[in-house]
């Protein structure tokens, strides 16, 4: 229609009239009362929102299902925890706790922790402590997805952890070690660490050089704590004696869990452009953009999106806008105008470029995961 019409003539009453003429019945007979005070543009807005709620379209969110629980998780890289909903019997019995912030704005309370196993399929069990908090559905947040090194790729909404190198048998490695020379093994095992594993993950790569019946020489336990941060070290070597290798490892697991757990693993990456500071989620439906402070847009009287505790976003418009997050292409992109503080990339464009969000080593990577170098 804008090709059609001179734009100083579009928001005259006739042709938002016409406008609703041409919607289907029901959102046109809604939108009605809106013609006097709205411009053409914001009931084309309204006209979206309504069609989205009417139409039901397709969750674009990834999502993965405990093969246990049977239950279905939103994988949501823009939130700092993994959490569960109470369940009816929970919320009689456990007593609301602290106002958790979350990332993306607002806040949800918190009722205790639960420790679950969940099974997505990838050959392996991940235990987790996941918060109880007052929410609609499960999700698995950026504490989980680091943790465990899975990568998200909205496209064909499933994850995928990184799957440790099989480096082959090289027997000259064992001269080495007895010649107590284990700047050889640090040597063969930095062709395969990143600097990003957990100490289990290290562990099992140095099963690769040196067989089992070796791995708890007091030399090799000392070259294993030698591989982690110096904090671990300080706190295991008094264990080293007495302990395994293998408990070596689970101890230092708790260790970086409890960091992890500690740090806030979010994504955000600075548009070069207009230097917006945006928050990589891949739990939000569209991409968004705070409300310019000075702007005269009038909030959208209907609504589609809520914030994790509840509370409608309000929406404003849209504005096109070309980002460079540093990845050798810009993006031109309709962001969302939204009472949110934060920036947002969402489902919408991380699906639109297939884009995977790699929160261990902190990037978006572009294209299919087996492009992504190990």
């Amino acid at each position: 229609m804008r090709n059609l019409i001179p734009w100083m003539h579009l928001h005259d009453d006739f042709w938002k009239y016409l406008i609703v003429q041409l919607l289907p019945p029901r959102i046109g007979l809604i939108l009605l009362r809106y013609t006097s005070k709205y411009s053409s543009d914001q009931i084309a807005h309204m006209a979206d929102i309504l069609h989205h709620k009417y139409s039901a379209p397709s969750d674009i969110r990834p999502t993965v299902i405990d093969v246990i629980s049977g239950r279905t998780f939103v994988i949501d890289s823009g939130c700092s925890i993994s959490f569960i909903p109470p369940t009816a019997n929970e919320r009689r019995t456990l007593a609301p706790g602290k106002w958790v912030k979350m990332s993306q704005g607002g806040g949800l309370v918190k009722y205790g922790q639960k420790k679950l196993t969940v099974d997505f399929a990838l050959g392996y069990f991940m235990p987790w402590n996941f918060a109880i908090m007052e929410c609609t559905e499960a999700v698995i947040g950026a504490d989980f997805l680091a943790y465990y090194d899975l990568l998200i790729s909205t496209r064909r909404k499933l994850t995928k952890g990184r799957v440790m190198p099989n480096p082959s048998y090289d027997s000259s490695i064992l001269k080495f070690y007895r010649s107590e020379k284990t700047k050889y093994i640090k040597k063969f095992l930095r062709k395969y660490l990143e600097g990003h594993e957990t100490p289990s993950e290290i562990l099992s790569l140095l099963r690769c050089a040196i067989p089992d019946e070796v791995l708890n020489l007091d030399l090799l336990k000392r070259f294993f704590l030698s591989m982690l941060p110096l904090s671990f070290q300080q706190i295991l070597d008094s264990r080293r004696t007495f302990y395994s290798i293998n408990d070596l490892a689970l101890q230092a697991d708790k260790i970086y869990r409890r960091i992890y757990r500690r740090n806030n693993r979010v994504l955000y990456i600075t548009d070069r452009i207009s230097g917006m500071e945006f928050l990589v989620d891949s739990g939000a439906y569209l991409s968004q953009i705070p409300r310019n402070s000075n702007s005269v847009l009038e909030p959208i009287p209907i609504y589609r999106f809520v914030k994790p505790n509840g509370f409608p976003i309000r929406e404003y418009g849209y504005k096109y806008l070309i980002v460079d997050l540093g990845m050798k292409e810009t993006f031109p992109w309709n962001f969302l105008i939204t009472n949110n503080d934060i920036p947002l990339i969402a489902a919408d464009f991380l699906r639109h470029f297939d884009l995977c969000i790699d929160l261990r080593r902190r990037k978006l990577i572009k294209g299919e995961f087996v492009n992504i170098p190990k």
